[in-house]
Order: C-alpha cells, then structure tokens, then sequence
C-alpha cells in the first residue's frame, strides 16, 4: 500500500498547494506566485500519472478513487495529468522546466498510444546535457529499490535475460548493474546492484532524463510519426 499511499499524499499536497495559491494567498511579487503555480501544476500532474498508470481494479482496469470518489479509470485521470501538465507551462519560462514537462507529456502520450503528441512533445523535451529530473534519497528516506530488491532483501528479482546481454557484451556490465545469487537449493536468479548506499546517502532515481527522451524519439520514428534517425538518437545514448 506505500507507493499507493505516497501518490496520493503527493497528490493532495500539490492540490492543496494549487487551492490555496490561487485563493487564500496575497502575493506582492508575481514571479513567486507563477514559481509556486508552476510547482502545484507539475507535482499534481506527476501524482495523476503515477495514480493511472500503476493502480486499479485489475490488470486491464486501471485508476483509483480521488478524495473518496467512485472509481476513477486511468483514461481520465491520465487526462487530468495533461491538462495539469499543460497548465504548468503557462507559468514559467525557465527553458529546462519547459523540456522536463514535455518529456513528461511525451512520455504519457506513448502509454496510451497518442503517438502523434508524443512525437510533437518528444521534440520539445530533453536533450544532452541536461540534468535528470530525480527522486532523490537519504539513509532516513530509502531507496525501497534497495531495501527490497537489492542491497538488503531480494523480494523483486532482475528477469534472467538481463544476464544474457551480460554475458554477451561484458561491457554492458558497467550499465547493466546486477549481481548472480543462489537460493535454496542451487535456485540461481539476479538482483539489481544499480541502488546501492555511498557514504550516507543512497543512490536516487532517475524519473526523466535526457537518454529516455532520444529514446522516445528513435521509437517513434520507427513508428513513422517522426523524421529523426533513430540509429543516431539510440547511438547517442
């Protein structure tokens, strides 16, 4: 229940920033109020997508309820996060943030297979060098990728074909971060080592980078809903 939870508390707090922004608050300088409109919009758009993508009755039947509602399925509350998102842009002008969320459109476009707003999104997002948009972490707020796939426990496994590529290309171990154990009774299976504790902190995770917009881009050539080469985007990565 956790990363149910934690979606939806991200969802209420960006909510409730956005209510009273735009109805208890008096501000004496704009700049601020768009920086926290911007902030409201884009965390409430990220909690909708993550609520949609990832809940729901059954394995073709996604969503939640909101605030207590009937069942909300995935189709309107990806909707929510778009128009969310959509809503942010109008108020910054920071040109990172403007590619960080048309990444993110990108992104959602393709889960449900609007590939020609994906592709006109894909366009506008991230490119090299940009920082990666991260979920960040401390030995206090864990990594549960470490705690429970990894590091510490293994209650997620690696699917075994991750080891073929390994063993294939050796040099893709220093991407492909992932170690071979043994269980009862010579079981052999794989965990990822890509999380794992530096000093007193612990590693974050990467929500939206630069690499997953190219490769966004490449699928969709390959799609036809583009005229980038997908060979270059792919190579670049």
């Amino acid at each position: 229940a956790q990363p149910f939870d934690n979606s939806h508390e991200l969802r209420v707090l960006a909510d409730t920033l956005l209510y009273r922004v735009l109805n208890n608050i008096a501000f004496t300088r704009a700049t601020l109020k768009d920086s926290a409109l911007f902030c409201g919009y884009f965390n409430s758009g990220y909690a909708y997508y993550l609520i949609a993508t990832y809940f729901g009755r059954g394995p073709t039947e996604g969503g939640s309820p909101i605030n207590l509602s009937h069942f909300v399925p995935s189709a309107r509350l990806y909707q929510t996060a778009i128009d969310r998102w959509n809503e942010s842009l109008k108020y910054t002008t920071n040109a990172y943030r403007i590619r960080l969320v048309n990444s993110l459109l990108a992104r959602l476009y393709l889960f449900i297979g609007n590939y020609t707003n994906a592709a006109a999104c894909a366009a506008k997002g991230l490119v090299s060098p940009d920082v990666p948009w991260l979920a960040k972490y401390d030995l206090v707020n864990d990594n549960e990728y470490r705690g429970g796939a990894g590091e510490l426990r293994d209650q997620l496994m690696v699917d075994p074909r991750f080891n073929d590529y390994v063993v294939a290309d050796p040099t893709e171990a220093a991407r492909i971060k992932i170690k071979r154990k043994t269980g009862t009774g010579g079981w052999v299976f794989y965990s990822e080592i890509k999380y794992v504790q530096t000093g007193t902190t612990v590693t974050p995770i990467e929500l939206m980078d630069w690499q997953e917009n190219n490769l966004m881009r490449a699928e969709l050539a390959v799609r036809g809903f583009s005229g980038d080469n997908a060979l270059t985007l792919i190579n670049q990565v």
